[in-house]
């Protein structure tokens, strides 16, 4: 009995030995994968806090937008009050500086490459709050709505220039839209009655009230849920 026992002790070391190298190369493994999810949390943060300042940034962009989309706005309900069959004839000047600032909003830009920069690396996987994801994966695409319908605006103030060119001078509300070479000098005196008594000139303009009204409700939305992903992050960033 004993020589069997002493027969053993070779085996039992040998696997003791076994199990304590197992158990060294596992624990290993752990400390790595750790020490990987430790380095990725701490990129994470740092791109986090690049993402809260560039949002921030983006809420004052926003802000300022939808300041300029209120002055054409107005600028448009001005004009659309002085087109009737019986509306008194205004001074064509007048006029002019309603357009021009009712046509000072068109296709709006507005930056997100930070987002892009996790979007793209599959980093959104990182994030542990599962609807601070859902509302990055998102942005984007409130962010190009943004885009596409004040891109409409662009069209429609080309459709108004277009139409009104060679019945009412256009040069001095085209410089300010970028349009100078493509509107010349008109060689006739600016007749109010060409704005105001024309229904179709009405018709475009009241599209254009619409555009305004779409663009700024697209990006009141995405303020919003800016405002939701700037709370969420900075929850993350506190803890």
């Amino acid at each position: 009995m004993t020589a069997d026992v002493q027969a053993q002790r070779p085996l039992i070391r040998a696997g003791s030995e076994f199990l304590i190298i197992v158990a060294s190369i596992l624990a290993a493994f752990a400390l790595d994968a750790w020490w990987d999810a430790r380095i990725e949390s701490q990129r994470m943060l740092e791109k986090l806090q690049a993402l809260e300042a560039e949002l921030a940034t983006t809420r004052e962009l926003i802000s300022a937008e939808r300041d300029r989309l209120e002055a054409a706005r107005g600028a448009v309900a001005e004009i659309l009050k002085h087109i009737s069959p019986d509306a008194p004839l205004q001074d064509p000047d007048e006029l002019k500086i309603l357009m021009d600032l009712s046509f000072r909003v068109g296709t709006i830009e507005l930056q997100g490459g930070s987002l892009q920069a996790i979007l793209s690396t599959g980093e959104l996987a990182y994030i542990e709050n599962p609807e601070l994801a859902r509302l990055l994966a998102t942005w984007p695409n409130t962010l190009s709505s943004v885009r596409t319908k004040s891109a409409m605006l662009e069209g429609n103030r080309e459709i108004i220039l277009d139409y009104l060119h060679g019945q009412f001078p256009t040069l001095d509300i085209a410089q300010k839209t970028g349009q100078m070479t493509r509107y010349p000098a008109s060689g006739f005196e600016a007749s109010s009655a060409v704005v105001q008594r024309d229904m179709r000139v009405e018709g475009l303009f009241g599209n254009r009230g619409m555009l305004i009204e779409d663009t700024d409700e697209r990006l009141r939305r995405l303020d919003v849920q800016t405002v939701d992903i700037l709370v969420l992050i900075r929850e993350a960033l506190s803890r």
